[in-house]
């Protein structure tokens, strides 16, 4: 990955041709998204116009000041606005002791401490939430599957009947 950074793609994908990087890309397995499972390249990411002694900057650190600055309130304030229960206690939902205070765990950190993942998935329940409250949102809003929707019509054009259940009436 580190040889395709910065401009570098389209020249490897040239020299391997992209029926072999599709194969790759649809083969490789997705690691958890955990604490401490950021990658080095994205912990030490150059940029050469940064104005610092190392010109490196933390991606994850990064999201951290991003998500404080846009006002994405804290993990469990998050999970309430989701409807999803209120965790107490740090057993909850993860098995380290983080801060002492519960409320003050940024969003992030919270997805990724999470333990309690759906089965076959990379991303932990909150997230999960999100997007499946994200993808049911597309298919309602899509004029392919929502036209004409009804309990005795299921089936739709583009979806063919995979993902596409019965809307309210």
């Amino acid at each position: 990955m580190v040889e395709t950074f910065r401009a570098k793609a389209t020249q490897a994908m040239a020299n391997e041709g992209a029926a072999h990087w599709a194969l790759s890309m649809g083969r490789q397995r997705l690691g958890l998204l955990t604490l401490q499972s950021s990658t080095q390249l994205l912990q030490h990411l150059t940029l050469p116009r940064l104005n610092s002694a190392t010109n490196q900057v933390d991606g994850a650190a990064l999201d951290l000041l991003r998500d404080r600055e846009r006002g994405v309130p804290r993990f469990n304030e998050f999970r309430r606005q989701c409807g999803l229960r209120r965790l107490t206690r740090f057993d909850d939902f993860s098995d380290a002791c983080l801060v002492d205070n519960i409320e003050g765990v940024d969003t992030v950190v919270g997805w990724r401490a999470e333990y309690t993942r759906p089965h076959g998935f990379a991303i932990s329940e909150t997230p999960f939430q999100v997007f499946i409250h994200n993808a049911s949102r597309r298919l309602f809003s899509d004029r392919f599957c929502a036209a004409g929707r009804t309990a005795t019509r299921v089936r739709c054009h583009r979806c063919s009947g995979c993902c596409c259940a019965p809307g309210p009436s």
